[in-house]
């Protein structure tokens, strides 16, 4: 029998709430699993969507930095039926995108272990989130755990 989604891999809040101050989510310790989804829904805005991706080497306080990558992530606008790729060309601790401002939706975007800058014990990362005033909420998906059940594991 195939596991159950919760087996295999963690999930947790990152944020829920009013975003009308920006904030930043909470902190997930990328030394669980191999790669963190952060699936992020955004109620429309009239403004661009600006999240910046950071890295830490404690779970609270301690050394801070951004997480510098080319990423791909992937958009789905309310009304349409499918999810839309886009890349980053440079290096880039954040992401920008227009098609929220004005719009509802859905953006999904993946973190690698191997992205962090290991030779400063960085092992947790979380997403900063530019002022817009409404309420929005996404989670974190570890894939990959390295511990199972996923569901006892505390991230």
């Amino acid at each position: 029998m195939e596991a159950y989604l919760a087996e295999k891999n963690g999930i947790k809040l990152a944020f829920n709430g009013d975003l009308t101050a920006g904030g930043e989510s909470a902190r997930i310790d990328m030394g669980k699993g191999d790669r963190v989804s952060m699936v992020l829904y955004v109620p429309s805005h009239a403004s661009d969507l600006d999240l910046t991706f950071r890295q830490h080497d404690a779970a609270a306080a301690g050394t801070s930095k951004d997480l510098l990558v080319k990423r791909s992530y992937f958009v789905k606008i309310d009304g349409n039926t499918e999810f839309t790729r886009k890349e980053q060309s440079v290096l880039a601790a954040n992401i920008v995108d227009a098609d929220f401002n004005g719009a509802a939706g859905l953006m999904v975007v993946e973190v690698l272990g191997e992205d962090m800058d290991r030779d400063l014990d960085f092992t947790h990362i979380s997403v900063v989130i530019a002022a817009r005033a409404v309420t929005g909420s996404a989670i974190y998906e570890v894939c990959e755990m390295r511990q199972k059940p996923a569901y006892s594991v505390s991230l």
